[in-house]
């Protein structure tokens, strides 16, 4: 067991639901269609002797919090709902630690989003409803008539408060709390409480009934919830402590960095005083709490992002304490990186801050506006987490690749969706698919395997991606024919080389389905694999290369169905010839007229610049894509933002993931650490310093952590540097020469292999190896 969670991850069902029998029914009360109803459950059971093993399944759309005698179990429970178009998650919980002899007592507070156009990151059923099953020997708790229920009254919502929906594309809203109205129900989650006037549950349906259909078993961890803690600042607040307000006040709490919070107060007030509690995200949700009469505490229940918290607070309010409880995936920082360089040290945090802002249910592009799992997002959020978070993260993106699969519309009558791996999912009445976003997945699919060494992964993906891929066609001249679908995007900001951008990411998905065949066996679609990369080799650098840069011509733009939007930019794009270097197609005797395309255009958005400074790291240049790093990102070093923006000027989300590229850019190459077979049972370290001299760096691959550190004195000619390796791994080490004659002793298990102009290389075992050379 782990996280409250009996099961997940590598022993759970991935392939469709878990069709086992259930007993339980769904229940919820008379009302299961308003939007933030929030719904309290109790069930009293008795048990003369307790049970071997009490793992319960629980499901609910849409969030549930689950007491057992008075104990706290599950906070924030159920991912959100859309597995498929059409099914649920469930879950399993373990009970016994909270069970005894005697009457035991189950409570469950419960919420029912609503159903909206608007959401990005859920799919609701159009019907709030609870089901849980637990085997405990004797009997078996589930839910079913005998439940007693009753509508929480102190939890209200926007449509009843302000007569509309929500404000944002996701489905929580706004935290509005009137302590007033939960007399009555003060212990209601407590053994002993008298539910005698509460009504009994209404049922739904049984498991496997629409709208809720079959329960797909959740794949990822319950959230980890830290202990409450104060703000950084608690002098803020402290003139208040002893006096009450004399009129209202706006008190700036800051956090230690940008996260997911639940804000909390305990204040003594008169009934009927309003205190906000105010994210300073962008298109964020607040809390709002009504005072009753008394001392009194309160925490939110919705989760909300912020760097700072304003707590606007009226006349007439002593304030006892203020804290925030932190949440977020769970798994742990498990990555770090080094240099002299301060603003690059800054810049790799930063970019861990954003990454893990932008985890929870889903990958997401933003943990305020929207919520949204975008594929080209997640891509680059799942490479970042192999450098910066313990492995367990790797389970949110094998989630968001079986949404992706799971949604596919894969039946003949769906036409032009048929075998469409959509953009955004989970949904709710819309239908995205960004064709260059989910050619770069599919590229990102390799670079999962390569990481994890995972083969069941490319066993799932495979047919999917050579589905996908042909639903592209090549035109006369051997280059991919535009697809525009639901949404032409190339990138956020404009002049756009859409044709050499398109087809590099085809030839990029093309590479990594051939690679995945190989690893397969499946000879199958080889043909159709290699005659398509020999067409698009064959004509790009003919079609494209100007002999200065890659630049589509004018006929590229006419009548070939582009957006409005997409005409031919007058300059070389950078992001066009970084793709040009990543797929292959670009020849290295045309570095370095590349090159300086990518040193005077900058056309590319956080979300590209990591591909562009990826290319630039491949060809071998290393200090210009540091200098190119730091131009472009020093507005964001230097910002008090903790975590990045969507855009390179501040005028979108301050915290977008995309954007931390950086992270992979200075653990991968100048560090140099990355894998070279499946799963870093060999792997390399080739450090790309450029002008830096001093490299920390500890990468938490799926062998264990791999640290390396360098120091290089110029002026001397002497460098050292030390690796610790873990077991199973065989690594090929470049120590970076200092002197065209270097000489490298040798401290530990690793045999030279020989050298070029920039290394000295060497094949190192598992343990600690020390290399100086001089």
């Amino acid at each position: 067991m782990k996280n409250g969670v009996l099961h997940y991850g590598d022993s759970i069902k991935r392939d469709g639901p878990v069709l086992d029998s259930w007993e339980a029914n769904w229940i919820w009360g008379k009302d299961n269609t308003t939007m933030h109803n929030w719904l309290c459950l109790r069930k009293v059971i008795a048990l003369q002797q307790l049970p071997e093993t009490a793992g319960a399944r629980v499901a609910v759309d849409s969030r549930y919090y689950l007491w057992v005698n008075g104990q706290e179990v599950i906070v924030d429970g159920q991912v959100k709902r859309g597995p498929t178009e059409n099914d649920t998650y469930f879950e399993y919980v373990d009970l016994k630690p909270y069970l005894h002899l005697g009457e035991n007592t189950v409570a469950v507070l419960a919420v029912y989003f609503g159903d909206d156009s608007k959401y990005f990151s859920y799919h609701p059923s159009g019907k709030g409803a609870f089901v849980m099953e637990a085997d405990l020997g004797e009997t078996v708790l589930k839910t079913d008539e005998t439940w007693k229920c009753t509508r929480h009254t102190a939890f209200l919502n926007r449509q009843a408060l302000l007569g509309e929906g929500p404000t944002t594309r996701i489905p929580e809203e706004d935290n509005f709390y009137d302590a007033r109205l939960e007399a009555g129900l003060e212990q209601w989650n407590q053994p002993g409480y008298d539910d005698s006037g509460w009504e009994n549950a209404t049922v739904y349906g049984k498991v496997g009934d629409a709208p809720w259909n079959q329960l797909w078993e959740r794949s990822i961890p319950q959230m980890k919830y830290w202990p409450r803690t104060g703000y950084t600042n608690p002098e803020e607040f402290a003139p208040y402590t002893e006096k009450a307000t004399a009129e209202q006040v706006q008190l700036g709490m800051k956090l230690p960095y940008n996260m997911h919070i639940q804000p909390y107060l305990k204040v003594e007030a008169p009934a009927g005083l309003e205190i906000k509690m105010l994210s300073d995200g962008t298109e964020p949700l607040h809390t709002y709490y009504i005072t009753k009469d008394g001392v009194q505490e309160f925490e939110g229940y919705y989760w909300m992002s912020a760097q700072a918290l304003t707590y606007v607070v009226p006349a007439g309010v002593k304030i006892l304490d203020l804290q925030y409880r932190q949440s977020g995936y769970a798994c742990e920082f498990a990555g770090s990186f080094r240099c002299e360089d301060e603003n690059l040290n800054v810049l790799w945090t930063k970019s861990l801050h954003t990454l893990y802002i932008t985890m929870r249910d889903t990958f997401m592009d933003c943990p305020d506006r929207e919520r949204a799992q975008w594929w080209g997002d997640c891509t680059n959020e799942s490479h970042m987490s192999f450098y910066a978070l313990s492995p367990d993260a790797n389970l949110l993106y094998r989630k968001g690749v079986d949404s992706i699969i799971n949604w596919r519309k894969t039946e003949p009558g769906a036409n032009d969706k048929c075998n469409i791996l959509q953009t955004v999912v989970p949904i709710n009445n819309h239908y995205i698919e960004l064709p260059l976003q989910q050619l770069a997945g599919l590229y990102g699919f390799w670079t999962y395997y390569l990481h994890t060494g995972e083969e069941d992964f490319v066993r799932q993906v495979y047919q999917p991606t050579i589905d996908y891929l042909k639903r592209w066609v090549l035109g006369q001249d051997g280059l991919v024919a535009h697809r525009t679908s639901s949404w032409d995007w190339a990138d956020w900001g404009e002049k756009f080389d859409v044709p050499v951008i398109e087809n590099a990411w085809y030839y990029m998905a093309c590479t990594g389905a051939k690679n995945m065949a190989q690893v397969l066996g499946e000879a199958k679609d080889l043909p159709l694999l290699n005659k398509r990369m020999d067409a698009i080799r064959g004509a790009f650098r003919e079609k494209y290369w100007t002999g200065k840069a890659y630049h589509a011509p004018e006929s590229c733009y006419e009548d070939n169905g582009y957006d409005y939007k997409f005409s031919r930019p007058e300059q070389p794009d950078d992001r066009a010839n970084a793709l040009a270097v990543l797929s292959g197609l670009a020849d290295e005797s045309q570095y370095p007229a590349i090159l300086e395309v990518l040193k005077k255009q900058y056309n590319s958005s956080p979300y590209m610049e990591k591909y562009v400074l990826d290319a630039m790291f491949l060809m071998g240049y290393e200090q210009d894509a540091l200098e190119r790093m730091l131009c472009r990102y020093q507005p964001m070093i230097d910002s008090e933002w903790t975590t990045l923006w969507e855009h390179f000027a501040v005028d979108r989300t301050h915290n977008h993931a995309w954007t931390g590229g950086p992270l992979i850019n200075l653990s991968g190459h100048v560090a140099g650490v990355a894998p070279d077979t499946p799963g870093y049972g060999c792997y390399h370290i080739l450090p790309q310093l450029g002008a830096l001299n001093e490299i920390s760096v500890s990468v938490p691959s799926v062998k264990g952590d791999i640290k390396t550190e360098i120091r290089r004195d110029v002026m001397a000619k002497e460098i050292r540097m030390t690796v610790d390796s873990p077991a199973n791994t065989v690594a090929r080490i470049g120590v970076p020469k200092v002197c065209p004659d270097m000489q490298v002793s040798v401290k530990g298990n690793a045999v030279f292999q020989g050298e070029d102009e920039k290394y000295q290389y060497f094949s190192a075992q598992p343990g600690y190896t020390e290399f100086v050379g001089k």
